[in-house]
């Protein structure tokens, strides 16, 4: 009679021990999925609308560098302070097609590819009003560089900040988009959980 109550007892402990197990394993299991999901959508947050806004905010802050160079440059007394503007204005530039680069390599649908290749397309076409100003500056055409400035610059300059700026909203609707997303995700599986008895 002892010996049958310890082989019970033995499996009932063994049951017992690889149930324990089993539920362990099973909401391990759980966690981590759930982990890994938050993983994956805190990583798209991060890679689509706070890399797009960056990048986007700072190549509007570029153009307004590279405005502020042009006025250095017209104002400039020495060929070595023109040298030293124009010199800031192409690094500005530079960091433009950078920041359109990387806004092309992290932006989220098709919407959102358009409204890059729209203002990569409006900071191409003031490439060459620029350089206009820049020769009429040089060649003492001040005031028609002004002119210039004030028609044809200004109006594309204007329509690149307001690409800019489409294009750093949108990434803010897609990261409420993921959030909501994330949370329903979250409000799921807690229900799941607790309807599990977890």
């Amino acid at each position: 009679m002892m010996r049958l109550m310890q082989k019970v007892s033995t499996r009932t402990l063994t049951m017992s021990c690889f149930f324990i197990t089993l539920l362990v394993a099973f909401f391990g299991f759980f966690v981590i999925n759930g982990f890994v999901k938050l993983h994956h959508t805190s990583k798209t947050i991060y890679d689509h609308p706070f890399t797009v806004s960056t990048s986007a905010l700072d190549a509007v802050l570029s153009v307004s560098k590279m405005r502020s160079n042009t006025r250095v440059f017209a104002l400039a007394k020495s060929s070595n302070e023109k040298d030293k503007a124009l010199n800031a204005i192409s690094e500005e530039e530079r960091n433009v097609y950078l920041q359109l680069d990387i806004i092309r390599g992290h932006i989220l649908g098709e919407q959102g590819k358009i409204l890059e290749n729209q203002a990569r397309q409006t900071f191409e076409n003031w490439t060459p009003v620029r350089k206009e100003i820049l020769q009429l500056i040089q060649s003492s055409g001040k005031q028609k560089a002004i002119q210039r400035v004030r028609f044809k610059g200004a109006v594309l300059i204007t329509k690149f900040e307001r690409e800019m700026l489409a294009l750093t909203s949108y990434s803010k609707e897609n990261a409420t988009v993921l959030m909501n997303s994330a949370e329903k995700n979250h409000s799921d599986r807690s229900r799941n959980a607790i309807g599990a008895g977890l």
